[in-house]
């Protein structure tokens, strides 16, 4: 998959607690080859499925969502938000 924004996450890089997350979680995104939502929540079980294309990870620890859109056909992730998790939405 190509993935599009990785720009949005660059605040994520310096925190050490997340960076190794981060970049598991990138190197598992550009090796993949998602056709379907199927794919995806078999990889990755815990991901949010929003509506048809649109997902949010949540990263480890649980400190912020990662919003993407996929394009399927075109095999591109495009993150479109980093949000963070506050108490309220952490559950």
């Amino acid at each position: 998959m190509h993935l599009l924004g990785r720009n949005i996450l660059s605040n994520l890089q310096k925190n050490k607690a997340l960076n190794k997350w981060l970049t598991s979680w990138i190197c598992e995104v550009i090796h993949a080859h998602w056709q379907n939502r199927e794919q995806i929540l078999k990889q990755f079980p815990q991901v949010k499925q929003l509506d048809d294309n649109l997902f949010l990870f949540e990263t480890k620890p649980k400190m912020y969502c990662i919003k993407v859109h996929i394009a399927f056909p075109r095999g591109i992730v495009l993150i479109t938000a980093l949000n963070e998790l506050t108490e309220n939405n952490n559950e």
